[in-house]
């Protein structure tokens, strides 16, 4: 089927008039047509486009003498003739939407031609890299019209929707960790399009850490995934269940704690997938599915130096580079807060105090995360530590933890004080 079949040029000449006739009418018109390039016919696309761009950097102006200056600019030979046989072509007001939503629909069936023709020519010269090309094919069709990736706000316009929204009393949106000191330190938790990073060494307590906070997210309402590269969906659940009282290794002897935790997991919006794959492909994909369909808010990554980015057999900090850079972009297009879980350098683990630089792998980790909590337990004591090290709008600072490890369970103690956590004693996770 010719993709060109899907075009409607008596409603391009519609709206075009329309909006020659009364300019304010592209208000209506530019937010599901935004350039010429919606447009088939290329006289009609090249004067809406010339029109968009007059209006918007005019403030909403727009007259004959401007219009065909811009047209001469762009090498467009029009007159005032041309300009006055396309406006008798115009609709009523009362029709105009009908004709707005044709030539978008039109549109958007020609991108999604175009876009599954592309993924075909991709397919065919990088046969071993369809995950990637799904995905990016998947991205396109449920973009909005596959036209405008970026888009422009005029500062004083989000400034002000700021102010009437404090005025309005109305609280920002955030993810609590139910860390009451973290959360205070965060002003509520971590927001969508944001990237938190735990960090730790292994045995330390990531897994553990981040189930905790996304069953804290999920209890207060939050719907959570958790993408699990390391541990299996039985294993997740087995901690979940401890959490809530069930031994780990449970006989029919705990039948009362079992039945207790499975009720109260059972009751938690929260979703475990299994990616033993550790595909790069396959969470972009789950993500976007989730989101848009289940509405899931916060991911939980475990973790990111599993993830498998680029080409088999790359240079790890390429790989690395390229999963954190995935995260962050997955949480601001698909407006979800992002929990990764990532490992800390074995020396990094054992010196007095780890630091951003011994996240392993790839210094793309530091710069892409928002914020950055590191575990730090250089004895294995029982009274390990939450050292928030980067939060890219606030304070930072140490945080004091129990652990107890038969519900593989963190409590928040408040602000810690100089010489906490020194005592020994062991921490199995």
């Amino acid at each position: 089927m010719n993709a060109l079949m899907f075009s409607d040029e008596r409603s391009e000449s519609f709206v075009v008039g329309a909006c020659l006739y009364q300019p304010e009418l592209l208000d209506d018109a530019m937010p599901k047509i935004p350039d010429g390039d919606a447009l088939l016919n290329p006289t009609l696309s090249s004067v809406y486009d010339a029109m968009c761009s007059v209006y918007t950097k005019t403030n909403g102006k727009l007259d004959t003498a401007m219009l065909l200056t811009e047209a001469e600019r762009r090498g467009l030979e029009l007159t005032n003739d041309d300009l006055y046989r396309m406006c008798d072509s115009r609709c009523t007001d009362v029709v105009l939407p009908w004709h707005i939503d044709r030539v978008a629909y039109c549109y958007r069936v020609r991108q999604t031609f175009g876009a599954i023709a592309d993924a075909g020519w991709s397919i065919d010269h990088d046969p071993e890299n369809i995950e990637g090309v799904v995905s990016n094919l998947l991205d396109r069709l449920a973009s909005d019209g596959g036209s405008v990736q970026s888009k422009v706000h005029d500062a004083g316009v989000v400034a002000a929707a700021i102010h009437d929204k404090i005025m309005r009393n109305e609280p920002d949106e955030f993810i609590p960790t139910g860390f009451r000191t973290l959360d205070h330190w965060l002003r509520g938790g971590i927001r969508p399009g944001e990237i938190m990073v735990i960090g730790g060494r292994p045995g330390q307590g990531k897994t553990a850490l981040g189930v905790n906070m996304g069953i804290r997210a999920a209890k207060s309402g939050v719907p959570v995934g958790l993408l699990s590269i390391e541990m299996s969906e039985t294993e997740i659940a087995r901690r979940m269940r401890a959490y809530f009282g069930c031994p780990m290794n449970a006989t029919p002897e705990d039948a009362e704690l079992s039945e207790q935790a499975t009720e109260r997991v059972e009751a938690l919006p929260f979703k475990i997938i299994d990616l033993s794959s550790g595909r790069l492909a396959d969470i972009q994909s789950h993500v976007r599915t989730l989101a848009r369909r289940d509405g899931v808010r916060l991911f939980v990554l475990d973790y990111l130096q599993l993830v498998k980015a680029g080409k088999d057999g790359g240079e790890e900090y390429q790989r690395i580079t390229l999963a954190s850079q995935a995260m962050k972009q997955m949480a601001r297009e698909y407006g979800v807060a992002m929990l990764v879980l990532a490992q800390v350098n074995r020396e990094g683990g054992k010196r007095e105090k780890p630091t951003m630089n011994d996240l392993k792998g790839s210094g793309s980790i530091e710069q892409d995360a928002d914020q950055i909590v590191l575990i730090h337990n250089p004895h294995g004591c029982d009274a390990p530590e939450l050292i928030l090290a980067k939060h890219r709008n606030g304070r930072t600072g140490r945080v004091a933890v129990t652990y107890t490890p038969v519900q593989t369970r963190f409590e928040d103690n408040g602000e810690a004080h100089e010489g906490y956590g020194e005592s020994s004693g062991p921490l199995p996770i």
